[in-house]
Parts: C-alpha cells; sequence; structure tokens
C-alpha cells in the first residue's frame, strides 16, 4: 500500500517543466508511505536513473526527460530495502509504480517460477511487473487484490497504467497536450503546479442538490479526471490516450443450487485467509452488526485471534458497545474503543477533506476517521473491514424492500396465492422488525415526485445561486444499460458499481492511509462479487431479511443478538451535534464571512436548512453536512495559493 505520482510526456517535448517537481508531487503523499521513497526518471533514448536522488540527480535530465515516476511506500510485504519502488524487471525494460495489494501474488508467483522468472525479492510488486511481462495487459484479470499502478515499458515506448475492478484504489490523472499527470491523490497533481485548481461545477451540483459522489469519471476539480474501476488506460509514444474496461459483472445464473450457502462460506473464508498475507501486524474494525461478525468469526475458525477497533457514543441511541463485546467475547478479541466527540469537528472535518481532496459526504467518515487516527498510533498496519457488504447483500432494508416486493410481484415461477403470501410474510416481518420507517422511506423510492417535493420544501433543490447543470455532459466510458432483470438485482449493481460505493470506498481508502493504515475488505473479492450477482433476488433478500445467504450461511456459529438486530449502520450522532452546538460548528462556518462572499450559495436556503435542524421536527444534518463540506474544501484547495499542507 503506497503512493504513486508520475508525469509521462509523449511528444519529447517537456515545454521547460523542471523534473524535480516530482519530489514535491511525491511528498505530498508522504502520509501513505512514510517508511521509504524512491524516483525513477528516463529520456527518450532509455538513459535513466531511480532510487533515492537528488534534485541534482533528477535536474540533471532537465531537457530530455520523457518520464517521470515517484513512490511513496508503506511497507506490508517484504518490509526490506528490496522491496523499494519504483522497481524494474531483470532487464530494466519495465518500470513501476504501484499502490496496493495482490493478494494471490504467492500462487502466481509459483506459476510464473515454473515458466522460468526469477524473483530477487518477496514482493507482490515483482510479481506485478513479471506477469506484465508474460501475459501483457491480460495480467490484470488473473490479478485478486486491488491495485493502481503505472507500468513504463521502455521497449514499446508506452505507459500502461490499470485500476482494480471495483477502484479500491484511486487513480487520478489529467490530460492534455500530450502530458499525462496522475496520482495516488489529486494533490499530488496540483503540487506539480501544471494544473490549476478549479472547481467543477457539475460535480459540486451532483454532490450538493442530489448527494451524489465518484459516480463518474469527473472530481471536484476542473480537467481532473478518475480513471475508472475496472479500467485500464495506455498511452503512446504519439500521445495516443486509450481506454479498454476489462473487467465486468456477471450476468451468469446459479439459482437452485442447494450448497451455495456452503460455496459462499468457503469464498468468504478463502477471501479473508488471503487478505491475512502480511509481514506486519493485522488488525479489523468491529461495529458488532452482521458483515464485521462474520469477518471476525472466520479470524477466528483461521486461529487468527487479532485486535478490534470500535467507534462507541454512550448515551446516544445508536450506541453499539453492546454489540461489540457480545463479539469481543465470543470470538476472544482484544477490542479497543474509540470515543469520537463534537468538540473538534470542524478542524477534523477539514483534516478529513485535506486528505479525501473531497467533500465529504458520509457523515459516518467522521467517526472512521478517528478510528484509523487511534490505530494508526499503534503497531498494527493492516485493517480487515466489512465494506461493501451492504450493497452486494441488500444490507439497506429501507432502501431495497420495495423493489424485492416489485420483483415477487413480476415473478412468472409464484402463483397469485403464492405472491400474496410472500409479500404479506415480507410486510409482517418488516414491522416486527424495523417498524414502519421502511414503508415510510420506500414511498419516497416507489413515488420519487415525493422525495422532490421534501427537497423543494426544505429549501436544497435550490442551495446554488446559479443551481444550472450541463446536462449535454455525459461520461461515454459509464453505460446505462441494463444488465439485470431483477429490479433488487439491477440496483444492487448500480449502486455497487456506481451510485454508492464508489464513493464509500475512496473515503475508506483516503482516511485510512491518512493514518498510513491499509484497509483490505474480505467482501470485495471479485470472486464473491461474480458468485452474489450470479444468484436468484430471492437468494439475496428473503420475505424482507436482508443478506439472506450471508445469514444462512453462518446458523449457529453468530451469536443470536446478532443474527438478529436489525440493521442500524456506521452511525455517528452528527444531527444531534449540529442542533446543540449550532453556533460553533453550522454557523462558524456557513454564516461566516468567506462563505457569504463567495457568492455561491443561497443564504435565504441555508438558513432554512439551519432553523429546521434548530428546530429538531425534521433531521436534515446530512445536507447542512455536505453545504459545510464543501465550503472547507474551497478554503482548503481554491481560496488558497499556498502549498497544500495541513
Amino acid at each position: 500500500m503506497c503512493g504513486i505520482a508520475g508525469i509521462f510526456i509523449s511528444d519529447n517535448n517537456n515545454n521547460g517543466i523542471r523534473p524535480e517537481i516530482i519530489i514535491n508531487m511525491s511528498d505530498s503523499l508522504h502520509h501513505r508511505g512514510p517508511d521509504d521513497h524512491g524516483y525513477f526518471i528516463s529520456d527518450a533514448a532509455g538513459n535513466f536513473r531511480c532510487g533515492h536522488l537528488s534534485v541534482n540527480e533528477i535536474s540533471g535530465f532537465q531537457n530530455s526527460w520523457q518520464i517521470l515516476f515517484g513512490h511513496r511506500r508503506l511497507s506490508i510485504i517484504d518490509c526490506t530495502d528490496k522491496g523499494r519502488q519504483p522497481m524494474s524487471d531483470t532487464d530494466n525494460c519495465l518500470w513501476i509504480t504501484y499502490n496496493g495489494e495482490i493478494f494471490n501474488y504467492l500462487e502466481l508467483k509459483e506459476e510464473l517460477t515454473e515458466k522460468g522468472y526469477k524473483f530477487n525479492t518477496n514482493t507482490d510488486t515483482e510479481v506485478v511487473i513479471n506477469s506484465y511481462k508474460e501475459w501483457g495487459k491480460e495480467c490484470v484479470n488473473r490479478f485478486n487484490g486491488m491495485w493502481a499502478f503505472a507500468i513504463w515499458d521502455s521497449g514499446e515506448k508506452k505507459l500502461f497504467c490499470s485500476r482494480d475492478r471495483f477502484g479500491i484504489k484511486p487513480f487520478y490523472y489529467n490530460y492534455k497536450n500530450g502530458t499525462l499527470i496522475f496520482g495516488s491523490e489529486i494533490k499530488s497533481i496540483l503540487e506539480s503546479r501544471i494544473v490549476k485548481p478549479e472547481p467543477d461545477n457539475d460535480t459540486i451540483h451532483d454532490y450538493l442538490v442530489e448527494g451524489k459522489l465518484c459516480h463518474n469519471e469527473n472530481t471536484f476539480f476542473k480537467d481532473i479526471k478518475r480513471l475508472l474501476p475496472g479500467t485500464n488506460l495506455t498511452i503512446t509514444q504519439d500521445g495516443d490516450l486509450q481506454f479498454e474496461k476489462y473487467w465486468f459483472y456477471s450476468e451468469n445464473k446459479n439459482h437452485g443450487n442447494s450448497s451455495q450457502e456452503s460455496e459462499f462460506y468457503q469464498l468468504m473464508k478463502d477471501s479473508v485467509r488471503l487478505r491475512l498475507r502480511s509481514d506486519v501486524k493485522n488488525g479489523m474494525t468491529l461495529s458488532g452488526g452482521l458483515d464485521s461478525s462474520y469477518i471476525a468469526l472466520i479470524c477466528n475458525e483461521l486461529d487468527q485471534h487479532i485486535n478490534a477497533y470500535s467507534a462507541v457514543f454512550p448515551g446516544y441511541k445508536h450506541n453499539e458497545g453492546e454489540y461489540i463485546n457480545i463479539v469481543a467475547e465470543a470470538f476472544r478479541i482484544n477490542s479497543t474503543l474509540i470515543y469520537p466527540e463534537s468538540g473538534n469537528f470542524i478542524d477534523t472535518l477539514k483534516k478529513m477533506i485535506w486528505h479525501m481532496d473531497y467533500p465529504s459526504l458520509s457523515r459516518p467518515a467522521f467517526s472512521y476517521y478517528e478510528i484509523m487516527k487511534e490505530i494508526g498510533k499503534g503497531e498494527c498496519k493492516v485493517i480487515l473491514e466489512g465494506q461493501g457488504a451492504d450493497e452486494l447483500l441488500a444490507g439497506y432494508v429501507h432502501k431495497y424492500t420495495h423493489l424485492y416486493i416489485s420483483d415477487i410481484i413480476r415473478d412468472k415461477d409464484l402463483s397469485v396465492a403464492g405472491k400474496f403470501i410472500k409479500v404479506s410474510k415480507t410486510v409482517f416481518k418488516l414491522l416486527k422488525t424495523d417498524g414502519i420507517k421502511p414503508f415510510a422511506v420506500s414511498l419516497g423510492k416507489i413515488f420519487p415526485s415525493l422525495h422532490s417535493y421534501y427537497k423543494k420544501i426544505i429549501g436544497i433543490d435550490n442551495i446554488l445561486i446559479n443551481n444550472s447543470r450541463n446536462q449535454g455532459k455525459g461520461n461515454p466510458r459509464y453505460t446505462d444499460r441494463r444488465i439485470y432483470k431483477s429490479e433488487l438485482v439491477e440496483k444492487l449493481y448500480r449502486d455497487h458499481s456506481r451510485d454508492n460505493l464508489p464513493y464509500l470506498l475512496k473515503y475508506c481508502d483516503a482516511l485510512s492511509m491518512a493514518s498510513s493504515i491499509e484497509s483490505r475488505l474480505p467482501f470485495m473479492d471479485y470472486r464473491i462479487v461474480n458468485f452474489i450477482f450470479s444468484l436468484d433476488y430471492s437468494d439475496i433478500m428473503n420475505e424482507g431479511i436482508s443478506k439472506d445467504i450471508l445469514r444462512k450461511s453462518v446458523e449457529g456459529k453468530l451469536p443470536d443478538r446478532i443474527m438478529q438486530r436489525k440493521k442500524v449502520g456506521f452511525s455517528t450522532p452528527v444531527g444531534e451535534w449540529f442542533r446543540s452546538n449550532t453556533e460553533s460548528i453550522v454557523n462558524s462556518v456557513l454564516l461566516s464571512e468567506t462563505a457569504l462572499n463567495r457568492g455561491f450559495y443561497n443564504f435565504k436556503n441555508v438558513r432554512r436548512l439551519i432553523k429546521i435542524q434548530r428546530s429538531g421536527i425534521v433531521d436534515v444534518s446530512n445536507y447542512l453536512y455536505r453545504l459545510i463540506s464543501v465550503e472547507l474544501w474551497f478554503q482548503l484547495f481554491i481560496d488558497t495559493n499556498e502549498d497544500l499542507v495541513i
């Protein structure tokens, strides 16, 4: 797990760009890799330097350089100096700067060794290089892991870049006039001083009004893009930039297999086993919910008694301390509890935004950042987490129930009586376990006009002075074609691939790496994703109970209270904090002179939101949170001309 940065000049004319800027680009990623660093620089003729290069050694290529790599290393596998990057193959023909982990690297290494390849390190980085050498761009289809890397092929004079199937690891880039600038974080691109930090107004609109983030290739910065998940990027000597989507969600059906619960569990067990591979201390986050408890169970079965870290809020209605203790006692886990507080809310949020390069969309991200900060103080460098399970297995009952009912009604294999019975059981179970809320929320899903009317009433629809959006600005590398017949499975696909999970993965990566922690996600193993999307809707949700296959796969293994508890989510009491600390948290940012002079917000509607939140009648803290975040983002990245340091 590391930080990468680089620049490629396709036309051999670097236009006087100083190569030593790679040092600043790399240094801005120090938190992602505090253990080691290195640089690679080469000209078109193949002359190169690599290693701990000084400014003078880099600037010696002032007028001739074509490719620059910078790397910051967080040592996880083979922590010796042999693992230093950028790294080359044995012929010094291929050079890589790489961020991530290939969890099946040992199996691939064995296969490559049988083909005659020699290895000088025990790293997965060298496996990636030799895999590319053997299989070319097809190598990524053999990887089980998370990655973002760039490989300079000096023989072919081309740069090959790739991002993992789901976008767990970040890759940002700017391309203009034959020059490609890339990095693990946007701030590294800005540190080049070649790209100016200009806001992308369409992205801001989507974020504030629609609550969308990371749903296409655009970022908050004009002209800086995301390499989309499951995509390769290649740029050649003549500046030809090509994108290739190499991975697609499964459309195969595997319904009716009596052993599918066992198959799912074995896949999960192997996923956890692979993600425990490291040469440093492992840990996990634990909420007391079904997903993290599932991982804790498997770790226990693998005889891995790792430490767990959790956020608790005594006195808060969604405090999960009780359930955390149940799991910790059941599986002999040493549990560390963290107590996030509102007193440092704005300062903490600023740091979060700086690390994400984006405003924060998710209020639980605050607690997540505090957990990672605490973990970073100790010896643990690898954390297992349950991220991705809810979008895969319909964890949000209120979000998916109406789609499940729709699938029952449309199911040709059910009689009218059978449909009535299943719908009735679903309604009864939901009322019993979750109350009326799922149906109230589902009404807004079934009748979108109700939600639109709500947004209009509270004032979020016209929160911006210039509320227009360039509707013609599409994204040709995302398709809107329908894939699945099931309404439920199709929605899960969209949430998993575009509408929900990509942002969660972004903050998971950025805020764990802020404390130099590697986050690993067993539910994001591509074999598991393919398996789930091959199932019928009724294997995922059954009579209103979510995660049906997961629950059945561990019947009798997890404590009853964990199995029976309703979904809460990774909760943070931001709404209560905003009501009790309106002046110090909300008004200090949104009604500040800086915000008032920005000429960006409709302050009549801003004040309306603040008034509604203070009244306690309706919780609109999610909208206020977005507004506060975007204003702090402006202050950190757009208003200042100083170095991007916080």
